[in-house]
Order: C-alpha cells, then sequence, then structure tokens
C-alpha cells in the first residue's frame, strides 16, 4: 500500500519511476553507442523509444507528481523547492527537445534530414543527464536514500 509523503508523492510511485529512468538511461546510452558504431537506425529507434517512456513517465508520474507538491508554493525558496524547479524546468526543456528531435525524424530511413538536426542532440542529451541527476537527489532527499 503506497502512503504519501509530505510533498503529496505517493511512496511507491518514487522507487517505479526510479527504476524506469534508469531503464530510459540504459536505452539512450546504448542507442549513444550503436551511433558510434555507425548504427544510425537502431540508434533513432532506441532515441524514439526512449523519449516515448519518458513522455509516459512525465504523464503518469512526474507531472502529476509536481501539482501536489505543495512546498513549491509553501517555501518556493527551500532547496528542495529550488531543486524541484530545476528539475522540472531543465527536464521539461529536455523532453520537448527531444520530442521535437525524435518525432521530426519519423523513423525515416534517410539520415540527411537527421544530420542537420545533431547540432541540438548534444545540447538535449546535456540536459536530460543534468534533469536525471537533480532528479536522483530530489528522490534521494525526498525518500531519505
Amino acid at each position: 500500500m503506497s502512503k504519501p509523503l509530505k510533498s503529496g508523492i505517493k511512496l511507491a510511485l518514487g522507487p517505479i519511476n526510479l527504476g524506469f529512468q534508469i531503464v530510459i538511461l540504459s536505452l539512450i546510452l546504448t542507442g549513444f553507442f550503436l551511433k558510434l558504431k555507425g548504427k544510425y537506425l537502431l540508434h533513432g529507434v532506441l532515441m524514439f523509444v526512449g523519449v516515448v517512456l519518458n513522455i509516459v513517465s512525465f504523464i503518469l508520474v512526474m507531472g502529476p507528481s509536481i501539482l501536489g507538491f505543495e512546498i513549491i508554493v509553501v517555501e518556493p525558496l527551500s532547496y528542495v523547492s529550488v531543486i524541484a524547479v530545476v528539475h522540472g524546468v531543465i527536464g521539461g526543456i529536455a523532453l520537448i527537445s527531444g520530442a521535437v528531435l525524435v518525432f521530426s525524424w519519423h523513423l525515416q530511413r534517410s539520415f540527411k534530414d537527421c544530420l542537420k538536426r545533431k547540432r541540438v542532440m548534444k545540447p538535449t542529451i546535456i540536459l536530460w543527464t543534468l534533469a536525471l541527476l537533480f532528479g536522483i537527489w530530489l528522490y534521494a532527499i525526498l525518500y531519505g536514500v
């Protein structure tokens, strides 16, 4: 049975979502190594799957969690609030950027258009990694890890 924390986040959802994010990270890292080996189609497919899973995670867990995170309103300058807001903003930008990248490619076999977007890919993965780190930090605070 899940017990609500002060933040309104259900106790069971945090560990499940953290595990889900680790799966997404492994997909993205595998996709990155496939790109290095010149397997661009598989790279694109794994990135597509990673972005779709992250959107699902946002809709089912992260979005509703932030809406119930009353400390942001009650104590907006507390370190927990700042970490949560930074995580949300960076994560939102990374999610939108990743979605635009993979959905504009829409699983084409041609990489001509994909290569034009390469300069957006690096900042996107950097932002996604930062969001993940802030999310892990927030998780550690909320769950006493």
